[in-house]
This record gives C-alpha cells, structure tokens and sequence, in this order.
C-alpha cells in the first residue's frame, strides 16, 4: 500500500510541476532586478525590481528539472518486494 500512495503523491506533485513550468513558460512578464553587486557570499541584489517582458526560461528549466526528479524517483522507482516486518 505505501509505494502505490508513494508513486500517487509523486505523480500529483510531478505534474502539478509540469503545469506550473507551462504557466511560467506562457507568462507575458517576470520580475528582475536593475543592478546586483558581488558580495563574499555572491551575488546581492541592490537595485529596485522591475517587471519585464517576456518569461523566464531559468525558472522554467529549474521547474522541469524537479518535476522529473520527482517523477523519477517516486514514479519509475523499483521497489523492493520484500518487507522485513513480521
């Protein structure tokens, strides 16, 4: 019973992702920044924010990434037939 929950919750959690991914990808406008500077911990963001045009394919390729990991590894995982409980 727990990996067919297990591949249930990862296969709504996956395509609620691919949906969000096509959302972002069809936006029309995202929020950027007018200047960043470099820090000892990296990049800070110091100028106000801006909306732009267009979408942002960044978000979107980070968004497909774990929407396949999750589809990955809670879908297509093999799991073990055996069970240690008595």
């Amino acid at each position: 019973m727990e990996p067919i929950l297990n591949r249930i919750l990862s296969g709504v959690i996956s395509g609620g992702l691919f949906i969000l991914a096509i959302l972002e990808a069809t936006s029309t406008t995202h929020i950027g920044n007018t200047q960043t500077i470099r820090t000892r911990e990296g990049y800070e963001d110091v100028g106000d924010y801006i909306e732009l045009p267009g979408p942002d394919y960044g978000n979107v390729l980070v968004i497909v990434i774990i929407a396949i990991l999750f589809f990955w590894f809670g879908v297509l995982k093999n799991y073990s037939k055996t069970s240690n409980s008595r």
